[in-house]
């Protein structure tokens, strides 16, 4: 039916235009398959569909000239650009056909050619996968990973800080060996009677609590029961694990993907917690490499949840409470059921809240307000383990709310109603964030049962605060940027003053503060439970601590003072409280630990990392780029100009054009060695 409509559509035409140029066809899998295909990434060495990248299997793209690929791909994204009205609402129409297929969660903008990314890639470092940028980027507190990794979109932190912890700089690039499937393997045949049961229970007992139901199982349920024991298999010691992990990860792989590409004869309850669980925790193992993109996973899951109408189970299971408050009979096992399935849909939708924020991707499932009804608020929270699973989804949900409307918020002008409509906002959602904190704070000490998930939320909550806050800063500092012909462009932090109060100065104190505050709770959690957070989890502690680092730098550069207080023994210990909760080598705890190492050591050889940096923006001077370091007294400023210090800007001849070189030249970055700035963040009381 979908196809016969596409055909009747005139406009449907130009949206497949748009798609895939007409000169090349689909790969061999996705034309078997009868799936979307497109590329994404054509930086890559070997050039694959997303489809096949995602899935880690042979693409035949792999045997073309890439050349062809790129042209493809350049032609694709101009054809995107110009789509008439028409072609648009088709193919707005059709997202959640594409959604369906789970071939990804949100269409990605497509990415800038540049000719330089065309060539061979370095050696170590692969290109970074986010090139969104439209101008040149402002100097910011990341400039102390420009070096190694210039090209990463902070716009989007959190996938930036998953890119870093998939590739640090200080390793040689690594190709992970394929296992090859077995064909009809079977659990039964990996593990034991005894290990699968023992494997179920360590599941349920350290993982169910972070899905915040029961999970829902029939008789026999092979599939979840293979994806739990493939999630508790971090547990199993050393020489288990090496010989059963490999063979787990590759059933439950082969799986999920018959789940997302054949998701029209997969739904079933069983799959979508399946989903959900691998979108959470990626199975480890260290011969398979990535094992796919948890927002494709959640999203497939969210898909299959909304074409059996989990997404009405809020609705349906308050009506039916309604009644029986009423005084009508109500079934009860009908009452529990879709109660339960109404968790799984909250669970659903908070989980993909958790893998888009900070990913400058955008949630599908929308919650409504059915949910504040559900999880009502009374004067004793419940804290059992039912109650309190309860308190947690209404909790996280609440959260993800108040992010995501905080990221929703845009500085569209510098014009005094503007800038108070955008203050008023943003002061809206600090209320609610604080509001939510004081329901939230004493949770991890009063609670009857799993204490340790409660203290985690506050660790997400202060990370979900300072990624709100840091969108807000980004996009004012965005649009000065943007518009530097604006009198105060160049001093942006002090020209936003709603009511005369320099909120900017104010965000960016709070911001310093959240950075630590994640930090400091995270380490007041239980090492030995930590290793069972969501991976998600980890990202956020890596921001926190990139943040501080990254602020800890900018002070150096800006007034050439440290920053006052406990930082460098918060990253100190965070990285110890890490290690210590890794279960492996690859487990996510320890990547995060590596991550935190490599800013650490950065920092200790701050010196040499200004220079280095200050040597690639200005290639020509290298005097000038060992004149200052952290005990001279010259507060002059050395900051280049901001055509000498974007050198990954360049049109496709390799030059700078003349357009884009007009406008670095009229920005000023003198903010940067401003006292006033840099002194009202150490020097203001919180």
């Amino acid at each position: 039916m979908k196809r016969s409509r596409e055909d009747s559509n005139p406009s449907s035409s130009s949206v497949k235009a748009a798609k895939r140029s007409k000169s090349v066809q689909a790969c061999t899998s996705c034309r078997k398959h009868k799936t979307r295909c497109e590329v994404l990434d054509t930086t890559s060495t070997a050039i694959r569909c997303h489809r096949c990248k995602t899935l880690d299997i042979p693409c035949s793209y792999e045997e073309m000239d890439r050349s062809i690929l790129i042209q493809n791909a350049s032609k694709t994204q101009s054809q995107a650009g110009t789509m008439t009205p028409a072609a648009q609402q088709e193919r707005g129409q059709d997202v959640f056909d594409k959604w369906a297929l789970g071939i990804e969660p949100n269409p990605p903008p497509p990415p800038i050619i540049d000719s330089k990314l065309q060539a061979s890639p370095p050696p170590v470092l692969p290109p970074a996968p986010t090139l969104r940028r439209h101008l040149a980027k402002p100097h910011d507190i990341w400039t102390f990973l420009r070096v190694q990794y210039d090209e990463l979109d902070w716009t989007a932190p959190l996938e930036a800080i998953q890119f870093i912890t998939k590739h640090p700089a200080n390793e040689s690039a690594f190709t992970p060996s394929s296992v090859s499937s077995i064909p009809n393997d079977r659990i039964e045949n990996i593990l034991t009677n005894a290990q699968i049961n023992d494997l179920l229970l360590i599941f349920s007992k350290h993982y169910e609590p972070w899905l915040n139901f029961t999970l829902m199982k029939g008789t026999d349920s092979p599939l979840l029961d293979l994806v739990c024991c493939t999630i508790a298999a971090r547990h199993l010691d050393d020489n288990t694990r090496v010989t059963v992990a490999h063979r787990l990860h590759t059933l439950t792989q082969d799986n999920s993907a018959k789940l997302i590409f054949q998701s029209r004869r997969s739904e079933s309850l069983e799959a979508i917690q399946c989903l959900l669980i691998l979108s959470l925790w990626t199975p480890l193992s260290s011969a398979s490499g990535d094992f796919g993109d948890g927002r494709l996973l959640i999203a497939s899951a969210i898909s299959m949840a909304m074409n059996l109408r989990l997404n009405e189970a809020p609705s349906k299971t308050l009506a039916l409470l309604n009644s029986q408050r009423a005084g009508e009979t109500v079934n009860e096992s009908h009452l529990l059921e879709m109660m339960n399935k109404s968790r799984l849909w909250i669970s659903l939708s908070n989980a993909e809240s958790l893998l888009c924020i900070g990913s400058g991707r955008e949630a599908l499932s929308k919650r409504d307000s059915d949910y504040i009804q559900l999880f009502g608020l009374c004067e004793n929270l419940p804290t059992d383990k039912i109650g309190g699973r309860d308190t947690r989804l209404r909790f996280l949900a609440d959260i993800y709310e108040y992010t995501e409307k905080g990221f929703a918020i845009k500085f569209v002008s510098d014009a005094e109603q503007d800038v108070i409509d955008w203050y008023r906002a943003n002061e809206t959602i600090r209320k609610e964030f604080s509001q939510i904190h004081r329901l939230v704070l004493p949770l991890g000490v009063v609670a009857q049962a799993e204490k340790f998930h409660f203290q985690i939320i506050l660790v997400i909550l202060h990370s979900c605060r300072l990624l709100s806050l840091y969108n807000t800063m980004v996009a004012a500092r965005m649009y000065f940027y943007r518009h530097p012909h604006l009198k105060d462009s160049a001093n942006w932090f002090s020209a936003v003053r709603p009511y005369n109060d320099n909120v900017l100065l104010v965000y960016a104190k709070e911001c310093l503060a959240l950075a630590e505050c994640t930090l400091v709770h995270f380490l007041q959690t239980d090492v030995l439970l930590v290793g069972t957070c969501p991976d998600h989890v980890f990202l956020m502690v890596s921001f926190a601590a990139s943040f501080l680092v990254g602020v800890k730098f900018m002070l150096v550069e800006g007034i050439h003072r440290l920053l006052p207080g406990s930082s460098n023994t918060l990253l100190s210990m965070c990285i110890g409280h890490l290690r210590r909760a890794a279960y492996s080598p690859d487990h996510p705890a320890n990547q995060s630990a590596n991550v935190l190492s490599i800013f650490v050591s950065l920092w200790e050889n701050k010196d040499t990392v200004i220079k280095q940096y200050r040597e690639l923006v200005n290639p020509n001077t290298p005097s000038s780029s060992s004149k200052q370091s952290l005990g001279t007294d010259d507060h002059s400023g050395s900051f280049t100009t901001q055509s000498q210090s974007m050198p990954h800007l360049h049109s496709s001849s390799g030059s700078v054009s003349g357009d884009q070189a007009a406008f670095q030249n009229q920005v000023d970055f003198s903010w940067l060695n401003d006292p006033s700035f840099w002194n009202g963040i150490l020097d203001t009381p919180m």
